[in-house]
């Protein structure tokens, strides 16, 4: 069995909830992943444990007390609305596609979520998944894009190895 099947197989069970993903040192945890997506999951990276899912912590209460004006105390809203469920009669008239595509710009403060709402998910379920990437990396003050630097090598031999263009702006 490969390391990529097992990989696939331990996600599977975990964005199930059969188990638990966490990360750390094998005594203390930072990071759990239950029923959902671990981005950039490296089955050989030790720093990745599979643990039972009671181990999870429970998410934190606020503490914050609400009284309405009638004196009865109020459950605040979550900071994270919940999706409405779909209801059963509309299960069965559902649309079906041949496929989706989805573009445009992403923060790079928020590109796991690429992964996290698009890749695994239908990776997971079988689906085929083309990824097409451009980047357009900017010098900034301070931080001038120069080919003798390591970080500029490593980009254009990566790019070469794995068969991307590279074009430079004077």
């Amino acid at each position: 069995m490969t390391a990529e099947a097992v990989s696939k197989s331990l996600l599977k069970y975990c964005y199930n909830g059969e188990y638990c993903i966490a990360t750390g040192d094998g005594s203390t945890f930072t990071k759990y992943f239950l029923q959902e997506n671990v981005p950039f999951f490296d089955v050989t990276d030790s720093t990745y444990y599979l643990v039972d899912k009671s181990l999870k912590p429970k998410p934190q209460e606020p503490a914050t007390i609400v009284v309405n004006e009638k004196g009865e105390v109020v459950r605040p809203k979550p900071l994270v609305e919940e999706p409405p469920l779909t209801p059963i009669s509309e299960v069965g008239t559902s649309k079906q596609f041949k496929s989706i595509t989805v573009s445009g710009k992403v923060p790079l403060e928020r590109y796991t979520e690429l992964f996290n709402y698009f890749i695994t998910p239908f990776a997971m379920s079988g689906n085929k998944i083309d990824i097409e990437v451009k980047f357009k990396i900017k010098a900034a003050d301070g931080s001038p894009i120069d080919e003798s630097k390591q970080q500029y090598k490593s980009a254009k031999e990566a790019s070469k190895q794995l068969g991307l263009n590279f074009e430079e702006e004077s």
